[in-house]
């Protein structure tokens, strides 16, 4: 089975971006749950990458009062996580503890005060809860498929397409932020949100 296609995740998100909704369950169709946890693991170590770049000015900073930080976007992919992940226990009947309490909506559960380390470390705990909840998923032969508000059909694969395609955003958010004209330099002196 191929492994995942990245520019077919940026046709899905322009796509949405331009109100056209694609089914999750056949854009996971052609892909393993092994190549698919490889690309969930891709994304994520790009975005370990760019943390560990980052010191406490920079992760809160923001190009504009209306945009958000690094911290905002790092913090919303955690908390957005614990959606799919209780999905795919839901889906699974995997006895484990499901996420108590996950935030809706658009940049739901961002929060602009996290430190570059703790940023770090809660997303690697949010990567390993994931990995782990999606192995196993993979160990059951046929896993069930549910209709889901605003998702339609959806299976263990296509919620983690799902998540690899949010990923691919936020992804891409993150590296506008550092890209953006005004950005910290490391350890420069700004007002910081936080002091």
């Amino acid at each position: 089975m191929p492994e995942i296609d990245f520019e077919l995740v940026n046709s899905v998100l322009a796509d949405f971006q331009r109100g056209i909704s694609r089914p999750f369950i056949e854009i996971a169709s052609p892909y393993s749950i092994e190549s698919i946890v490889r690309g969930f693991n891709s994304q994520r170590e790009e975005l370990f990458t760019l943390l560990d770049s980052l010191d406490d000015t920079q992760i809160v900073y923001k190009p504009a009062d209306s945009e958000f930080s690094v911290s905002e976007v790092v913090s919303h992919m955690i908390a957005a996580q614990g959606g799919v992940y209780n999905a795919l226990l839901d889906l699974s009947e995997i006895v484990m503890p499901f996420v108590a309490h996950t935030p809706n909506g658009p940049g739901a559960g961002a929060q602009n005060t996290l430190k570059a380390a703790d940023a770090r470390e809660q997303l690697h705990t949010a990567t390993d809860e994931m990995i782990e909840v999606i192995r196993q998923v993979a160990r059951i032969d046929k896993p069930a498929m549910r209709d889901y508000p605003d998702f339609g059909l959806m299976s263990p694969k296509s919620w983690m397409m799902f998540q690899i395609t949010h990923d691919y955003d936020h992804l891409r958010q993150a590296k506008k932020i550092r890209a953006a004209e005004g950005f910290p330099t490391q350890n420069q002196v700004t007002t910081n949100p936080l002091s």
